[in-house]
This record gives structure tokens, C-alpha cells and sequence, in this order.
């Protein structure tokens, strides 16, 4: 049990871990559809001058140049501190567990935040960000000894088949793999029918609000991750409350 003092300490810890990764995380949403290397310096997305390290600094950085570039004074994306205080918020949301725990499961739910944040942009899931999630998500389970097959076999399953029926329209391989990752990140076969259901309530709500103002047409696709995602988020923090609500 965690005492105040130390809840704050880990809280802080925790934050900027999480701001410093959710920095390299714009990285990867900006070159991973791009197919660049994720390694080499930054550069404004403008005039393409290398960013100095001051330039980078999670949050600070952007506050300090004002949410422009220091050398073509162009307005810089607002995405890169909001998704430098979501990583953060991430990573503070699990704060209650012990440090090594709340890393693993921290990595975990920013990873799952990048794949979607990726998706939600290009309609696209990379292996190169489901891998390293499911090796964290076998970790988890593993120490935590909350491994179910039936939880895999429900999650892989049920959308592996709508990928084959649909010969990959519905959803693709990518999510296959990823709800395999979030199979393992929730544990029972209770909470990934719940995680199941929330992920179609909220696409579904979702969709609607679309179509009633004319975003989107019947006919269009929707990324299909950020809804895995919102629905793992929820199932791990309220998930337990859901169920007893519902005598499940």
C-alpha cells in the first residue's frame, strides 16, 4: 500500500516518463505512415531546419516558443503537446500500482494510445508497434497471473472471423493482432466481452454522430482502433464496477 507521500512521488515520476515518452511518440505517428526511420534528429515539419534539443523539451518546448518554430515561425502542431499530457495522463492513471508494475502497464496503455492515434489518422496498424504491445502484454499477464485462454480465444476469434468473412473490410490482420495484446492487458474472458461490447457502443455512437452531420457517409470506414483502445481504458479502470453493476 502506497502512502500519500509516496503516491505523489510516483505520480510525478510516472508523468514524466510518461510526457518523455509520449514525445517520442509523436515521432512515431509522424514517420511511421511515412515509412521514415524513427531514429535521426527532428525537424520543423515547415522548413525542415534540425530542431535543437530545447526545441523538444515535452510540453515546455512548445509553450516557451509559443506553439511556433524558432526559425520559420510557423505555427507548430498542437498534437505534439497533447499527445506528450495524454502520455503523461497515461502513465499518471496507473500510479496506484508499484513503480516496476505501473511502468509495464503504463508502456502498455501508451503504446495502445499510439496505435490508435496512428489508425485513427491513416487506417493503418503497424506491426512494428502490435509486436513490441504484445510482447509488454505476455509480460503483464505473466506477472501478473492473470493469463486466460478463453479471453484470447473469445477476443482473437470473434474478430478474426468478421476479418475473414469480410476478407479484411470490417477489420483488418492489425486489429486481429492487437486485440490479441488487449486479451492479455485485461485478463478475463468477462472483462474482453465487456471491453467487446464498450468497443462497439462507442464506434457505433460514434458513427451516428458522423453521419447526422454529414462527416461521413454509410459507405466510408472508420478506424477501428481508437474504439479498442477508449474500450481497454475503461474496462481496466471500470470494468470490475461494470460487471458487479450488472451482477456479471
Amino acid at each position: 500500500m502506497l502512502t500519500p507521500a509516496t503516491h505523489i512521488y510516483s505520480s510525478v515520476l510516472l508523468f514524466i516518463i510518461g510526457v518523455t515518452f509520449g514525445s517520442f511518440g509523436n515521432v512515431l505517428i509522424f514517420r511511421i505512415p511515412k515509412n521514415e526511420k524513427i531514429t535521426g534528429r527532428s525537424k520543423c515539419q515547415h522548413c525542415k531546419h534540425a530542431l535543437n534539443a530545447s526545441d523538444l523539451f515535452p510540453i515546455i518546448g512548445f509553450l516557451f516558443l509559443r506553439g511556433k518554430c524558432r526559425y520559420c515561425h510557423k505555427k507548430i502542431s498542437k498534437q505534439y503537446p497533447v499527445v506528450e499530457i495524454i502520455s503523461g495522463l497515461l502513465f499518471v492513471s496507473v500510479s496506484a500500482l508499484p513503480l516496476p508494475l505501473a511502468i509495464l502497464l503504463g508502456l502498455a496503455l501508451w503504446l495502445l494510445f499510439i496505435i490508435a492515434a496512428i489508425d485513427a489518422k491513416t487506417e493503418t496498424i503497424s506491426d512494428a508497434l502490435n509486436a513490441p504491445l504484445f510482447l509488454i502484454a505476455v509480460s503483464w499477464s505473466s506477472i501478473m497471473g492473470s493469463f486466460d485462454w478463453l479471453a484470447v480465444v473469445v477476443a482473437v476469434g470473434f474478430l478474426g472471423l468478421q476479418c475473414f468473412v469480410s476478407g479484411g473490410k470490417w477489420v483488418g490482420l492489425g486489429d486481429v493482432f492487437l486485440i490479441a495484446s488487449i486479451s492479455l492487458i485485461v485478463g478475463s474472458w468477462q472483462n474482453m466481452l465487456l471491453c467487446l461490447f464498450l468497443t462497439y457502443i462507442i464506434g457505433a455512437a460514434y458513427a451516428l454522430i458522423l453521419l447526422i452531420t454529414g462527416e461521413k457517409k454509410r459507405t466510408d470506414t472508420l478506424p477501428f482502433a481508437p474504439f479498442l483502445a477508449t474500450a481497454t481504458v475503461i474496462t481496466l479502470f471500470f470494468g470490475e464496477v461494470i460487471l458487479h453493476l450488472y451482477g456479471l
